[in-house]
């Protein structure tokens, strides 16, 4: 446990930890408190499946109904995403809160979150936060299109790791996500993160995506 962290933010983090854990075994095991209004018996969903729906609600029922189907597309996410993760170091879940809550700037990649909103548990793993001083500041989305298009649903999946995150009680006044729409022949660039980190930084919100 880092050794700068104080007492109340100690205490934040032990509550953040138990409600995380609540929620993912409630995820796990597929039972709640409430009876859910959703089609299929749903107590959750993730970010992508609502943003999804922009998209093509009948996709995200299908999917529901028979599983995904693994497209080109989507192999060609996975290779892009995992070149973005490219020296970075694996780390148990608890272990990437400890930290974020010790004040110190980190770059948390893909990190499982899980809140509450009304009668369902809001899932979401975004590709990358920047978390100082306890706070997320930059929230980054990656797609790899051929289209350089920032669809809506872009938009809302990184609004839905926003309301997420401020369902785990992080301060969100100061966060802004950044949609990084990558060119397929980029999908092997080691240096990509840095790339779009560094715009985002020089360029400054209102320009980052």
């Amino acid at each position: 446990m880092p050794k700068n962290i104080g007492k109340e933010k100690m205490k934040q983090l032990e509550q953040q930890l138990a409600e995380q854990e609540r929620l993912l075994q409630a995820v796990m095991t597929k039972q709640e408190d409430n009876d859910s209004s959703l089609r299929f018996g749903l107590t959750s969903i993730s970010a992508s499946c609502i943003a999804e729906q922009y998209f093509c609600e009948k996709k995200v029922e299908m999917q529901y109904l028979h599983g995904r189907v693994e497209t080109e597309s989507k192999l060609l996410g996975t290779e892009g995403h995992e070149t973005l993760l490219i020296d970075t170091v694996k780390v148990k879940h608890a272990e990437i809160f400890k930290r974020i809550w010790s004040g110190r700037p980190i770059i948390a990649h893909e990190v499982l979150l899980l809140s509450r909103y009304r009668d369902l548990i809001l899932i979401g793993r975004p590709d990358a936060i920047v978390f100082s001083k306890a706070m997320p500041l930059f929230l980054f989305e990656y797609k790899f299109s051929r289209s350089p298009i920032p669809f809506n649903s872009y938009h809302v999946q990184a609004k839905v790791y926003g309301k997420i995150l401020e369902g785990m009680g992080f301060e969100t006044r100061k966060l802004h996500y950044v949609l990084a729409v990558v060119p397929p022949a980029l999908k092997n660039d080691e240096a990509l993160f840095r790339k779009i980190l560094n715009a985002s930084v020089n360029n400054g919100p209102r320009e980052a995506k």
